[in-house]
């Protein structure tokens, strides 16, 4: 038998009516029956090769209840009472069932989201909220709230979202203040491309990638694409390049023919670079299976390739004595790839500095395997970008984690040298042990001329005996790869002065040490039944406090202000645009033929043969006169 405390009895006064509902609904819930009819759904059995629905209900015409009359002054009072259920009442362990004892509140629904933002789906939220409270009983609902609660959020968006990012960003394109401020610091080299399967609407996703000085990737900025045309691409890059306030030194893409064709029209000082994977990539494929295999072919062909040592003429005469040696002088690809050379041979970057950091696409790919494991593609634009920032926090996360361990820790050295310690000192670890291999294999006995930073990759070449150094002269000391390149630095882009030490949120300061507090405090009091009695008391008197300052607004209100807590923006009084119908790229948004009459005649007044300095002719065959000793009669 309950409590009388908790048992309502005819004639008990309540200050209001929905105290006294409240009242009685716990007394519902301690007994065992649920005060409304619900309905539940299960699926079929298992060996059905289609699942079929089976319903059972709790509909049973009890007439238990409590009748309430107003007693004046707001007051209500228990006029009936009636006891009795014409029904068995649940079992104990069964009570975490009944729909009044699963309640999802703020908590719920904002763990949901929370989850969801790092790609954590609904059922394992439910299973992850059962690990932290004890047990799957104490969670206050079941997996289908939690699904519920997904779907609540989905809906609240549905058919606006467009409309919603419209609003919150004004653009397709993502860029802030710390992104600008990287791109000062290291966006003298960008590898760009395209990503598939982020979001509903099947829309592209286009991040612009770069090299931190921990040679780790650091994200620029990004666009979402409805099409892969010259024009979406234009756009594109020119609200990049406004954004960031200048052009990289170079940027790297994969042979998209729009690309292509867009770049130069942005682009007036960047140099282009194809993807070199790519390309050699297919090699296997154009030359056929005999010739894939032929282990020389692939030596020689790679060392001539991927040289940065050669210069343009001497490529053009290495190219065309393997293209001869193997029979491939007159191969439609092997010719066609000779013709761009210009735009993925090393040999035509040599004066770009830094060309050497990124030769391929592989820093995208990268970066989009990186959001690929915080978005899905089921995403709305909304989530999307939620999803878009989780990703974008983690990967500023762990860079100011190798910051944080190149300002507090010191790399081991292995020499006695000053100028080990030297370098340890100015470089991040990463560079340094790159500087520190060179300094092993040149100590004490290797005599070298010259100390240069080459496409990229640091080479410190140093006269260890016969000059004094104890330090590497600030010349050849290059900024990107030293310790103090992305820390406390202020930059002044455009007007705006951008700190990297300044602008913590203190709201989230905040939230984060509540939220360790209550955690620190239940750990304390979860062993002493008393003491955990007094803390759950206290929680709850600050609930009902912060319930009673909302002016008694309903649970659907409550709920609305949640989810547009988690959403960071208000449903739209009017919507003017649209969501966007679902994308079809590669080929279907764009003309080819068009793309490809372009890139032809941009091809040909971009070609100068490098044997005689002669425009628009085949170099190629004027490289075979002269290795034949004959003059380019072209």
């Amino acid at each position: 038998m309950e409590p009388d405390s908790v048992k309502p009895s005819v004639g008990k006064v309540f200050p209001d009516l929905d105290t006294g509902v409240s009242f009685y609904i716990k007394y519902a819930s301690i007994v065992g029956f649920d005060d409304k009819s619900s309905v539940a759904e299960l699926d079929g059995d298992a060996e059905s090769s289609l699942k079929k629905r089976r319903r059972f209900s709790n509909r049973v015409g009890c007439g238990a209840c409590a009748i309430f009359r107003y007693g004046g002054d707001g007051t209500y009072v228990i006029h009936m009472f009636e006891e009795r259920n014409n029904h068995s009442l649940t079992s104990v362990m069964s009570r975490q069932f009944l729909k009044m004892n699963r309640k999802v509140g703020p908590g719920h629904m904002r763990f949901v989201a929370d989850c969801g933002k790092v790609n954590i789906g609904p059922v394992q939220s439910f299973r992850l909220f059962g690990e932290m409270f004890g047990g799957l009983a104490n969670v206050g609902a079941t997996s289908l709230e939690f699904r519920n609660i997904k779907r609540d959020v989905d809906a609240f968006s549905a058919g606006v979202d467009a409309q919603m990012i419209y609003d919150h960003l004004s653009r397709f394109f993502w860029v802030d203040a710390v992104s600008r401020k990287n791109f000062k610091l290291f966006g003298d080299v960008v590898s760009f491309d395209a990503t598939y399967q982020t979001n509903r609407y099947d829309m592209v996703f286009t991040p612009f990638t770069g090299v931190n000085n921990h040679k780790k990737s650091i994200t620029f900025g990004a666009g979402l694409l409805t099409k892969e045309d010259i024009e979406s691409y234009v756009w594109l890059f020119e609200k990049f390049k406004e954004a960031m306030g200048s052009e990289p030194v170079l940027v790297v893409t994969d042979q998209d023919l729009a690309m292509r064709v867009a770049f130069p029209r942005v682009f007036k000082e960047a140099k282009h670079r194809f993807c070199m994977w790519h390309i050699m990539f297919k090699v296997g494929d154009k030359v056929g299976p005999s010739l894939s295999k032929n282990e020389t072919f692939r030596s020689k062909l790679n060392s001539v390739v991927w040289s940065h040592y050669l210069e343009p003429a001497e490529f053009d005469y290495q190219w065309n004595v393997v293209m001869e040696e193997f029979g491939l002088l007159e191969h439609s690809w092997f010719v066609k790839m000779y013709d761009l050379r210009h735009l993925w041979i090393p040999a035509y970057f040599s004066d770009v500095s830094m060309n050497g950091l990124i030769r391929t696409t592989s820093r995208s790919e990268s970066e989009n395997s990186l959001f690929g494991s915080f978005t899905i593609p089921q995403s709305n634009l909304v989530e999307f970008f939620m999803h878009f920032d989780r990703a974008i926090d983690s990967q500023r996360y762990s860079i100011n984690k190798l910051n944080s361990d190149s300002e507090a820790c010191f790399p081991d050295l292995k020499t006695p040298l000053s100028m080990e310690k030297h370098v340890a000192y100015v470089y991040t670890f990463t560079a340094f042990y790159l500087v520190q291999a060179e300094i092993c294999a040149a100590c004490f006995s290797c005599r070298v001329l010259n100390v240069r930073d080459d496409q990229g990759v640091l080479h410190i070449f140093v006269v260890f005996k016969d000059l004094n150094l104890d330090s590497i002269p600030l010349v050849y000391v290059v900024n990107r790869w030293t310790k103090s390149a992305s820390l406390c630095q202020t930059f002044d882009i455009d007007g705006v002065v951008v700190d990297q030490c300044g602008g913590v949120d203190e709201k989230l300061v905040i939230l984060k040490n509540e939220w360790l507090d209550i955690q620190c405090c239940v750990s304390m009091v979860q062993s002493n039944i008393d003491r955990l009695k007094v803390f759950s008391q206290i929680i709850k008197d600050h609930k009902d406090m912060l319930l009673a300052d909302k002016g008694g607004c309903s649970s659907a209100i409550d709920k609305r202000s949640v989810i547009e807590s988690i959403c960071g923006s208000s449903v739209p009084s009017e919507v003017s645009i649209l969501p966007p119908n679902k994308a079809k790229n590669k080929g279907s948004g764009r003309s080819i033929k068009g793309c490809k009459e372009i890139a032809i005649e941009q091809s040909k007044k971009e070609r100068t043969c490098n044997t005689c300095n002669k425009p628009n002719h085949d170099s190629r065959k004027c490289v075979l006169w002269k290795m034949k000793d004959k003059v380019c009669s072209l």
